[in-house]
């Protein structure tokens, strides 16, 4: 499946789903048969179409009374209830509200798995530390996590992850995200939203549900990406100076709220269709100052993707050994004034040439936030004067 067909999967699962989101609550709506609420191995849940045929479906809810208060759960692909199955297939508002004694959720990694949507605050005020997600596509809702203060690592195992939210949707305390396959990853304005019946003449003005309060993002936190297509439709919460970009993937818009980017590094790219970066992407980035490419061949980028035809003179480029004539060659990347190959040594990658060994140094981890003092085993980035090196301390 290409990854451009993966929004348009999942509004139609929206679509066909028999519920309505609803300021204050979740609203399902049964149309055939009789709903169930059960408990299941520890696990509650919401059994539709009992007794009839197919589709019947089972949903993860909170405990009548009570809360979820083991340390671990895992939610499986689909539950017996009467000698009947149910395929799981999304996980409900508040199912684990408040639950501080949850610390993991691991939801099944059956490829044919049904469990694809992630309701908005589900997790509100849980104490979870890792959620990994199944191998079925799987739609995160707007603030899922909301309220998760211990959340540091999160893992879709998914083919397909539809992220509705960008990182935004994200507590503070997240740390690493990763992605084994295809993803789209959505900025907040682009995501779900409620009609403001209260407010004269706004039948077709959305009202973000996030309207209430913005979400930082942990300028910490670093995504890892897999092999799959990733269509960064944003990377406006970026707030780091050092931004690494995985050779699949399309970023189409800027690094425009923060503009803190330094320094970019580019990875090989695997098909030439699935790396690109749009037009103005650094458009803020005023202190953009060098972009290392471990690709050969020049990257695919809109010949305005600095947004300022100044950079072309400020911005130093590194390259492969051997490619630095290609890269001269390429009519977007031949504009650079400054073109250099990698120089490789067993501590570290020198970036810029010229030395000021008197100046002081400034450290870096590699998700770009300054450090006073390294951690001893730590690798990080040292700049001094107009020398970037990276290193383990």
């Amino acid at each position: 499946m290409k990854i451009k067909d993966l929004k348009t999967i999942n509004n139609m699962k929206n679509i066909l789903r028999i519920a309505i989101l609803v300021i204050g609550g979740f609203v399902v709506m049964q149309a055939n048969g009789a709903t169930v609420e059960t408990e299941i191995d520890g696990i509650w849940y919401r059994l539709g179409n009992v007794g009839n045929t197919s589709p019947n479906y089972a949903s993860v809810i909170s405990p009548p009374e009570n809360k979820y208060s083991q340390p671990s759960y895992h939610i499986p692909s689909y539950v017996t209830y009467n000698g009947e199955q149910y395929p799981v297939d999304m996980i409900e508002y508040r199912a684990f509200y408040n639950c501080t004694d949850v610390k993991e959720v691991i939801m099944d990694g059956v490829p044919q798995g049904m469990l694809d949507y992630i309701s908005p605050y589900a997790f509100e005020g849980a104490g979870i530390e890792r959620v990994v997600f199944p191998e079925a596509e799987v739609q995160v809702h707007v603030e899922s996590f909301y309220g998760c203060e211990n959340l540091d690592r999160i893992v879709f195992n998914s083919q397909e992850t539809y992220l509705e939210v960008g990182f935004e949707g994200f507590p503070v305390s997240v740390e690493k995200i990763i992605f084994k396959g295809n993803s789209i990853i959505e900025p907040p304005a682009t995501a779900y939203s409620h009609r403001d019946e209260d407010t004269e003449g706004s039948d077709n003005v959305a009202v973000p549900l996030w309207f209430d309060e913005s979400l930082p993002v942990n300028a910490n936190m670093t995504v890892e990406w897999g092999d799959g297509e990733h269509l960064v439709m944003s990377l406006d919460w970026f707030t780091g100076e050092v931004l690494t970009l995985s050779g699949r993937c399309k970023c189409w818009q800027r690094c425009a709220t923060y503009g803190n980017v330094r320094h970019l590094y580019l990875e090989e790219v695997a098909d030439r269709d699935e790396a690109y970066l749009c037009a103005r992407m650094f458009n803020n980035c005023d202190n953009f100052e060098t972009i290392t490419c471990y690709d050969a061949t020049p990257w695919p980028v809109d010949e305005d993707f600095l947004g300022d035809d100044s950079k072309f003179d400020t911005v130093h480029v590194y390259v492969p050994n051997g490619a630095v004539a290609t890269y001269r060659q390429d009519p977007v990347w031949g504009r650079f004034a400054h073109i250099s190959a990698i120089t490789d040594s067993v501590e570290s990658e020198t970036l810029i040439d010229k030395a000021e060994d008197n100046a002081v140094p400034e450290y870096y981890n590699l998700q770009g936030v300054r450090v006073e003092q390294p951690q001893p085993g730590s690798v990080v980035i040292c700049r001094q004067g107009n020398r970037v090196t990276k290193k383990v301390w």
